[in-house]
């Protein structure tokens, strides 16, 4: 027991002593020397050994900031990797490249290899378009080959289109369930409005943009409008309801004020069940507290909108219009309906046809709606009876369609592959076929009601089978029913017989209850393969197995890189053997993509139906063309 400094030390150390107490010294027995150290890593990048590193990032930082300071501190270090220079003897000869060095003062070559001091010297001094064709430099780069910058962008884009997804669905829902044009707009502007405030409180808190925070914004978008409709039918069912004579200030004000302290309580209540979440600690705080923190900004947010920013913006666009005719202003000119109904459907098709031209798609969409509500104004008396004198309804039905159209264009539920027609067909029918069963349901409401008094029993039977199939969904049949063989075993029957029964064991294995992990799958846009060999592998076996595998990765058509590592690095955090592999697989998107994950559309020629090339063989973005698959 003691402390090696050197050699000599491990000399000593004694094997055994004898019975004479005559110890026996490692020296005595062995050779004692240094030699090289065992290899216990290594790196290989498409079949080819190569050197890399792993950055690590401090706990706690933001990761995308920390990869943009690495890029920048290689980016200092760039002009200062090695360099060399390097000739194309297919094309020149070693007298040529004499000759050439010969007249420029300075040896051509340095025994068998080029004079790397004497040629580098040269092309520095020399501009590049001096420089013969058959000779160039090649300078040592860092490359990524695992970055996480285009994954942590691609997901941040991905949800905020989910986002504004959700935003646009939740404003078709308005729009058809409210049919009230003025209401449905200013329902719908609270959630841009409470998102934006969201954002503000998130940048005062310190709160990271990351998935899971902007997950809690999403989760709250349907809490954001509840509050607005409550408010708005309420404000409007007494502004029906006031006599004439009273002021309609003081309608919206009793309207606001009569629900708002339910308003404020509910959200009081919401805000207050996420005090658990904010608890957390460990993997499960990291990851659910920027949530908690996001859905009560957005509450909070929703709830200053919906008593403050509603009521006001209700008496300024509704409320006045319910004044009696002789406290209204005169206007001094007023055009004819005809007039203003034809200006509108001119600016209508000039927006359509632009849009059109252009490839705006969303504008589009609201130049047809435009033109069609005009349309309808301008000839609607020559429909069907039923159609007829249904203005109100028209426009909300025109704001309904144009956001159809913009939700269609964000959205694509049946794939870039498909054209905008169809996509547009597919969204129009999910949203009528969606809201007319809401729609119907609530013309039935009052029967439905009514029966379900009638038959309370049979009724609260279908809430009751609902929560019994949540608990077992939940914890499982077992830990549910497990009484059943706990009770049998009190009167002598065997428990393990009562779980083995038929239809016990078949609702066991069909409820098993939810498992304890938390943490989501996600498309990192790369595989991690990690295949193991025998524990007594050599370096070089395992390194011949790893090109092989790596190369046979490489030569699917779908994978852009493959980079595997044997082993661990000089770092004590990944104590790997060698017989570990760790190879990282990154493949290509299924459409050509921008650093932020956005499909990118490409010039397309309808007559040879391919995509036109530049004359260097490359692709030309065209906002009008198509986008690029790059999957088999």
């Amino acid at each position: 027991t003691g402390f090696i400094k050197s050699v000599d030390d491990i000399g000593a150390a004694v094997v055994r002593a004898g019975s004479g107490f005559t110890p026996v010294r490692v020296a005595d027995v062995a050779t004692v020397s240094l030699g090289p150290a065992e290899r216990r890593g290594a790196l290989d990048r498409g079949g080819a050994e190569a050197v890399g590193g792993v950055v690590v990032v401090r706990e706690g930082y933001n990761p995308l900031q920390a990869i943009s300071n690495v890029k920048a501190r290689i980016e200092e270090l760039k002009p200062g990797m090695p360099v060399r220079a390097v000739v194309d003897w297919t094309r020149t000869t070693q007298i040529e490249v004499g000759d050439l060095a010969a007249r420029h003062g300075f040896e051509a070559f340095n025994e068998a290899s080029l004079n790397q001091e004497g040629w580098l010297e040269w092309l520095r001094r020399t501009p590049a378009a001096e420089w013969p064709g058959w000779i160039t430099t090649s300078q040592l780069t860092v490359q990524p080959f695992y970055d996480r910058t285009g994954l942590i962008h691609e997901t941040l884009g991905t949800l905020n289109d989910a986002l504004l997804q959700q935003i646009l669905v939740t404003i078709i829902v308005i729009i058809i369930m409210l049919m009230h044009l003025r209401t449905s707009l200013l329902v719908s502007a609270m959630l841009p409005l409470a998102v934006l405030v969201t954002f503000m409180a998130m940048r005062a808190f310190g709160v990271d943009a990351n998935v899971v925070a902007l997950a809690g914004i999403a989760i709250a978008i349907g809490t954001i409008v509840d509050m607005g409709i409550i408010v708005s039918e309420n404000v409007l069912k007494h502004l029906e309801e006031a006599p004439e004579e009273e002021s309609r200030l003081n309608v919206v004000y009793r309207g606001a004020t009569e629900v708002g302290s339910a308003v404020l309580t509910a959200i009081s209540t919401t805000v207050i069940s996420f005090l658990p979440v904010f608890a957390m600690t460990g993997a499960e705080g990291k990851l659910f507290t920027p949530l908690a923190y996001t859905k009560t900004f957005v509450l909070i947010a929703a709830v200053l909108i919906a008593l403050t920013v509603v009521p006001v913006m209700l008496y300024v666009l509704i409320a006045q219009r319910h004044r009696p005719a002789g406290t209204r202003r005169p206007r001094p000119v007023q055009l004819s309906g005809w007039v203003a109904d034809s200006v509108l459907l001119g600016a209508g098709v000039v927006v359509l046809v632009v849009s059109l031209v252009f490839g705006w798609i969303v504008a589009a969409g609201g130049g047809f709606a435009l033109a069609l509500l005009a349309a309808y104004r301008l000839w609607g008396d020559r429909l069907p009876a039923p159609f007829r004198g249904r203005n109100a309804a028209a426009g909300s039905f025109a704001a309904a369609l144009a956001v159809i159209w913009a939700l269609a264009h964000v959205w694509e539920p049946l794939g870039a592959q498909r054209s905008f027609i169809a996509n547009l067909l597919f969204v129009a029918l999910l949203v009528v076929g969606l809201l007319g069963l809401f729609l119907l349901f609530e013309h039935y409401y009052e029967r439905l009601l009514r029966w379900g008094l009638a038959h309370r029993r049979v009724f609260l039977s279908v809430p009751a089978v609902m929560v019994l199939l949540g608990l077992l969904a939940w914890l499982g049949f077992d830990k549910v029913f497990g009484f059943v063989p706990r009770a049998a075993s009190v009167v002598g029957i065997d428990a393990s017989s009562v779980r083995s029964f038929g239809p016990y064991s078949w609702a066991t294995h069909t409820f098993p209850g939810l498992g304890r992990e938390f943490m989501p799958a996600l498309d990192e846009g790369s595989f991690l393969w990690m295949p193991t060999l025998m524990p007594h592998a050599s370096m070089g076996e395992a390194l011949e197995v790893m090109a092989h595998q790596n190369m046979a990765f490489e030569a699917i058509p779908e994978v852009e890189s493959v980079v595997g590592k044997i082993g661990r690095a000089e770092s004590a955090l990944d104590p790997a053997p060698i017989s570990m592999f760790e190879t990282v697989i990154n493949y290509r998107p299924e459409y050509a993509t921008d650093s932020a994950g956005r499909r990118i559309n490409f010039r397309w020629d309808r007559t040879t139906r391919d995509f036109v090339r530049d004359e260097n063989g490359q692709l030309i973005p065209d906002r009008r063309g198509k986008p690029y698959r790059q999957w088999r």
